[in-house]
């Protein structure tokens, strides 16, 4: 039987897992809401619009690497809930796979490299 500490832990990490899946999701709906914001507004070939460009490349990238520390610590919280889950008897938990298998991974690599892309069309 459990011990109300170890009921604790697992609970505190499930939610901290959930806060950070939310996270890691909002960081992309704002990168694109942002970014096609700020694109929306370039409009031509002028110095403004090049500033405009890199600007949404900066945020694009800054976005993708945040997702990608953010799915960082959701593997690592995964490793510890799987640990507080055995204890406590859920076994529904599966066991943290490879970082670069995820899909959050490679849309954060697609927000980086349209990132880049953004920062080079403005030079």
């Amino acid at each position: 039987m459990a011990t109300n500490n170890q009921i604790e832990v697992y609970r505190q990490r499930y939610e901290t897992y959930r806060h950070l899946d939310r996270l890691r999701w909002q960081m992309l709906q704002i990168a694109v809401g942002g970014s096609s914001l700020i694109l929306a507004f370039a409009r031509g070939d002028s110095q403004a619009d090049r500033w405009v460009l890199a600007v949404a490349g900066f945020l694009l990238i800054m976005f993708g690497l945040v997702m990608i520390r953010i799915g960082h610590g959701i593997n690592r919280n995964g490793e510890v809930l799987s640990e507080a889950a055995s204890v406590v008897g859920d076994a529904g938990i599966p066991s943290t796979s490879k970082w670069w298998k995820s899909i959050s991974f490679w849309i954060a690599c697609v927000l980086v490299v349209s990132g880049i892309t953004c920062i080079a069309l403005s030079t």
